[in-house]
């Protein structure tokens, strides 16, 4: 069922992609919605963080440094490396936390 939903979410790409290019705002929907599938019901850990890190990259060009959807970003992916046991959700907690505090 899952994989189904995947595959639905990459053909998505493959149509979005072309005439809005790799970095255009509208495609973090569809990177956010594979995260979601990949995290909550695949157990896809390292999948959930790509797409997180694709959706990460455009925002910031996109939005300014402290929006809210970034933080979000920050905030889950540091749930996703704590779930892994990885250092490195502290750092993605603190970067939330930080643009929380502006």
């Amino acid at each position: 069922k899952y994989d189904e939903t995947v595959y639905m979410y990459e053909k998505s790409l493959k149509i979005d992609l072309p005439p809005f290019g790799d970095s255009h705002f509208t495609i973090t929907t569809t990177y956010k919605n594979m995260e979601s599938v990949y995290r909550r019901h695949q157990g896809k850990y390292d999948a959930a963080v790509c797409m997180y890190e694709k959706s990460l990259k455009i925002s910031l060009s996109a939005l300014s440094d402290n929006h809210p959807s970034i933080t979000k970003t920050y905030n889950n992916m540091g749930s996703v490396y704590q779930h892994q046991g990885k250092y490195n959700a502290v750092s993605m907690y603190k970067k939330s936390l930080k643009i929380n505090d502006k």
